[in-house]
């Protein structure tokens, strides 16, 4: 057994002198997600991603954040967003050590304490480089197609903002517009960088999918709300396709899964053929930004019951989407052009899917 003062690794973002002073709480997915990347890339090896495993003898199952092979060893990865105890600590190692593993790596943006334990274990302190998503919204440039140009132009979407850091008894920090029409580039860009605080900028931004008559009010439960109108829209996931069947791998040269891109590729190319089959010909294609692409039809705006059509045809053609995102009004969806914090890739209008390569892309890091 070696001494746990040789296991601590930090990562390359990480300033002790910065963030020492204070407990720091990040959104947990996009937390775990930009440690996996980097640990992906630091030993330039591929990482397994909620890996399920069960217990032969008690069939119980464990989800592992990550699982990543390294000079023929494999070593799971449990990534928690926030300060770890001590107590904590050993309710993570006992997990492993039931389930019979004997090395462990643990990533957390601070460790209160360190205990030893009979199993390997590294701690790796992380903190993601938010500065990186600051500069890109401070020179934000919107590239968007004529036709979701004029979308966005009517003023009637409401737009939510995700950040990178939670206060320390939630999940999530979402915050929801302030201006009420947002009806340009330049409006999205002013509310961005001047509402937002600069030490917690946005990791998504999302808009919805349907107009609404006052969209900076849509999540105020005492308000009656009153939909203008909703285009029909698509999400097609890479990892909803194949997770069934084994789950994601990142790959340390790209920071995406590939499987996720080539699945929802197909099922992106196969979409498009049915829609231009029924009629459809107002068709714009953006790449979400990491798992898949997101497809907007705009020849007319159809009622619930035509919805419900379509995707019972898509079930019986098996192309896989996220089906409350084409039914539900008050759905929201990664606004195109924006910044995937995740992946630190920019989401970006496809005008020829048959031609998409991830070379194409452009990746903020």
């Amino acid at each position: 057994m070696r001494g746990y003062g040789s296991h601590v690794r930090p990562l390359r973002f990480l300033s002790r002198l910065n963030y020492s002073m204070e407990e720091i709480y990040y959104d947990p997915n996009f937390y775990e997600f930009r440690a996996l990347v980097e640990i992906a890339k630091m030993f330039k090896t591929p990482i397994q991603i909620n890996v399920n495993l069960k217990d032969p003898s008690s069939k119980e199952q464990i989800e592992i954040d990550g699982l990543i092979n390294i000079q023929k060893k494999e070593w799971p990865i449990e990534i928690k967003s926030y300060p770890l105890s001590e107590t904590q600590i050993k309710l993570i190692i006992d997990k492993y050590k039931h389930f019979g593993f004997k090395r462990l790596k643990i990533v957390a943006p601070n460790f209160v304490d360190k205990i030893k334990s009979e199993i390997d274990i590294e701690y790796i302190e992380f903190h993601p480089n938010l500065s990186l998503i600051r500069k890109f919204y401070k020179n934000w440039k919107i590239h968007l197609s004529p036709r979701l140009e004029e979308e966005l132009y009517t003023g009637k979407h409401h737009f939510r903002y995700k950040l990178a850091k939670r206060a320390k008894n939630s999940l999530a920090r979402f915050i929801n517009q302030t201006d009420k029409c947002i009806k340009t580039e330049k409006n999205l860009i002013k509310e961005i960088n001047c509402r937002i605080p600069l030490n917690n900028p946005p990791v998504r931004i999302y808009w919805s999918t349907a107009r609404w008559l006052s969209p900076k009010d849509l999540y105020f439960k005492n308000l009656k709300q009153y939909c203008l109108g909703q285009p029909l829209v698509f999400d097609i996931d890479g990892s909803l396709i194949h997770k069934a069947l084994f789950p994601c791998i990142i790959s340390p040269k790209t920071g995406l899964c590939n499987y996720c891109i080539e699945f929802a590729l197909l099922h992106t190319k196969r979409l498009i053929k049915f829609l231009k089959n029924l009629g459809f010909r107002e068709i714009e294609i953006v790449f979400s930004g990491r798992q898949g692409f997101h497809v907007y039809v705009f020849d007319k705006l159809l009622e619930i019951a035509q919805r419900v059509r379509i995707i019972k045809e898509l079930r019986k053609r098996k192309i896989k989407i996220d089906e409350l995102i084409t039914l539900d009004k008050k759905s929201i969806i990664t606004f195109p052009s924006s910044l995937h914090g995740y992946s630190m890739y920019q989401t970006k209008i496809i005008k020829k899917i048959d031609n998409f390569s991830l070379n194409d892309l452009e990746k903020i890091c």
